[in-house]
């Protein structure tokens, strides 16, 4: 497997690596927490959306307000 990390612009970086499972990928990204923009595949983009709405539904904030 082979890395490529690409200056794109100040503050940021293109990096290209190939992978061996989606699970492991996704597993690191979501490590990088909201510091990490997937351009491509669309299908890692979209599990990653799905699990960021999970993710939002189960720690929204109620509107009501607890005493």
């Amino acid at each position: 497997m082979s890395n490529i990390i690409t200056g794109i612009r100040y503050g940021s970086l293109l990096f290209e690596h190939e992978y061996a499972d989606d699970e492991g990928l996704i597993s690191w990204m979501l490590s990088c927490r909201d510091k990490v923009t997937v351009i491509e595949p669309e299908s890692i983009r979209e599990k990653l959306y799905e699990i960021a709405c999970d993710m939002a539904k189960k720690y929204a904030r109620s509107s009501e307000s607890k005493s």
